[in-house]
C-alpha cells in the first residue's frame, strides 16, 4: 500500500507515537494507539501509511481520540497559520485535513437546554434518566454554562 499523496501528512500535528515507543498490540493496530481501545473495522480509523526507521506501519486509532488530537491540533495550528486566520481564503491544506478528521469522528450532540449543537472542545454534562418502568433510559447532554433542564 502506498501512502495518500493527495492529503497533507498530518502525524507529527497529531503527535503519532514512534513505533518503538508502542507495545505490539498498538503497533499492530488492535487497539487504538493512544488510548488503547480495542479496535474494530467499524470503529479504526486510519492514520494512513506511517514509517519509522524504513520499515512501514499503519498506526490505527478510536473515533473519539482521533477527534481529539485533531481538535487539539487544530487549535494550535490556526494561530500561527496566517491562512487558516483569513477566512477569505480557508486554502491550508493541514487546516483543512484537521477540520476534517474533527469533522467525520466527532460525534453529534445537541444541548438539551438551548438545543444548540455541542461542539468539539465545548464543556459539556451527560445527564442519564431511567424511565418510569425502570428498565432502560437515555443520556442527555448539556452545556456545561446552560443552566440544567428541570423536568415538570
Amino acid at each position: 500500500m502506498t501512502p495518500q499523496t493527495d492529503r497533507p501528512p498530518v502525524e507529527a500535528a497529531l503527535a503519532l507515537p514512534a513505533r518503538s515507543s508502542l507495545d505490539g498490540e498498538r503497533a499492530a493496530g488492535r487497539v487504538c494507539v493512544w488510548g488503547g481501545e480495542a479496535l474494530t473495522i467499524d470503529t479504526a480509523v486510519l492514520l494512513d501509511e506511517q514509517r519509522d526507521g524504513g520499515a512501514a506501519w499503519f498506526p490505527r486509532a478510536c473515533r473519539r481520540c482521533t477527534a481529539q488530537r485533531a481538535h487539539q491540533a487544530l487549535v494550535a495550528h490556526v494561530p500561527m497559520c496566517e491562512r487558516c486566520r483569513d477566512e477569505a481564503r480557508p486554502d491550508c491544506a493541514l487546516g483543512e485535513e484537521l477540520r476534517r478528521l474533527v469533522a467525520a469522528h466527532t460525534p453529534v450532540r445537541y444541548c438539551a437546554s438551548c438545543a444548540r449543537q455541542i461542539g468539539p472542545g465545548e464543556e459539556f454534562e451527560r445527564h442519564l434518566t431511567q424511565a418510569p418502568s425502570g428498565t432502560g433510559g437515555a443520556a442527555h447532554y448539556t452545556h456545561r454554562a446552560c443552566p440544567s433542564r428541570r423536568s415538570r
